[in-house]
């Protein structure tokens, strides 16, 4: 596994947690770094779910952001196997 592929899956990790927390700032920050890895990494279509999220969060939208980051991990699983952990 690559090294950005070990940074995507902690990002995504990051996110998850943030949410869970109902921590705005900290979702807004690592879901802008996960869309910037996204960009150079992966398929455009994880990079629009990925936006998807970081809208949510710009409206303060943590249901849209909670169902952003489940389609991001599905996506992320069906383009590289990386067992993405909730």
């Amino acid at each position: 596994m690559s090294d950005q592929t070990t940074h995507a899956r902690m990002l995504l990790a990051e996110v998850q947690a943030a949410i869970n927390a109902g921590d705005l700032d900290t979702l807004r920050d690592s879901s802008n770094a996960l869309r910037g890895l996204i960009t150079a990494l992966f398929a455009n279509e994880a990079f629009e779910v990925a936006s998807r999220l970081e809208r949510a969060l710009n409206e303060d939208d943590l249901l849209r952001a909670e169902d952003a980051c489940r389609r991001l991990r599905e996506t992320l699983t069906a383009l590289h196997p990386l067992d993405v952990e909730r």
